[in-house]
């Protein structure tokens, strides 16, 4: 029989995200250069442990994956939506998982993601002061950005056991169309 996990929700603006906070046993987090050298397993919905809704993601493409670290060190899974001839993804969402005795050293400024999404890379952003909300797992710190006329948010939560930042991590982001607000 298997167990539904818990439903924890993570509100800023107008968009809500949606995190079930269930990963097999032993599974693990996400490190900039760290090595995802297993494949890639695209989810089912109904198994993927990120679920997303904002205005604007009705009737978009979402693809769901994850992967194992080589060193069984973390999981990560990621989350795409996006739209039919849409020149970039509306919104990218990264769940990471570490593994037993691993931890995130500190908390991180969710700009600094923006490198790891290949559909911002090299774009011409402006980004808004780093704010911060509370939810049910503490505090989640978000920037608003803008490219090309396209309005979004990027954010980032740490949670979980261990000392420093944690053992769990949410971060990505979400855009609005061409001269509409991102909340």
């Amino acid at each position: 029989m298997r167990l539904l996990p818990p439903i924890i929700a993570l509100w800023f603006a107008r968009a809500a995200v949606l995190v079930g906070a269930l990963l097999p046993a032993g599974a693990g987090a996400w490190a900039q250069g760290g090595d995802l050298g297993r494949e890639w397993l695209a989810l089912k919905p109904e198994n993927a442990s990120i679920v997303f809704s904002a205005p604007g993601l009705d009737g978009q493409r979402v693809r769901f994956l994850r992967a194992q670290a080589d060193n069984l060190s973390y999981t990560v899974e990621n989350a795409v939506w996006t739209g039919p001839g849409s020149r970039y993804a509306k919104a990218v969402l990264q769940y990471v998982k570490l593994s037993p005795g691993y931890r995130f050293p500190v908390a991180i400024d969710p700009r600094a993601l923006v490198d790891r999404f290949d559909g911002l890379k090299g774009k011409n952003i402006a980004f808004d002061r780093s704010r911060l909300a509370t939810n049910a797992l503490g505090r989640i710190t978000y920037r608003r950005f803008r490219f090309d006329q396209v309005a979004c948010i990027v954010f980032l939560q740490q949670w979980g056991a261990g000392d420093g930042a944690g053992d769990q991590q949410l971060g990505g982001y979400y855009c609005n169309e061409p001269g509409e607000p991102a909340g």
